[in-house]
């Protein structure tokens, strides 16, 4: 990410998405603080980290494994519920001072 930000003028600004930066292999905090400059707005979702693991091994799709499959539950709930260390993601919002305060979802905690 931090080379597609560096790609672009002052006017694109980040949406840092917590879920989808964890899902995606990166550390939202180390994400971040690379890219603080022009982080406008953070969306934080957590991840649930062996239903992570547990696509992975299995090969699901992406939709798979937001929603679950069969009895599991989907990979994306609630923040402190799942493996972002959320902590340190809103201490560095607040260091940066991060444009608009952070929006969460989903809005409920799904078992």
């Amino acid at each position: 990410m931090p080379r597609e930000i560096g790609a672009t003028g002052e006017a694109v600004h980040l949406l840092l998405d917590t879920g989808h930066a964890t899902w995606g292999g990166a550390d939202p905090v180390a994400l971040a603080a690379r890219c603080r400059e022009r982080i406008s707005h953070v969306h934080a979702k957590d991840v649930r980290k062996p239903v992570m693991a547990q696509a992975g091994v299995e090969g699901w799709s992406l939709l798979d494994a937001v929603l679950g499959k069969g009895k599991e539950l989907g990979v994306y709930t609630v923040p402190g519920d799942g493996m972002v260390d959320y902590p340190a993601v809103f201490a560095l919002c607040r260091a940066i001072r991060a444009g608009s305060w952070p929006s969460r979802a989903p809005k409920r905690r799904i078992p």
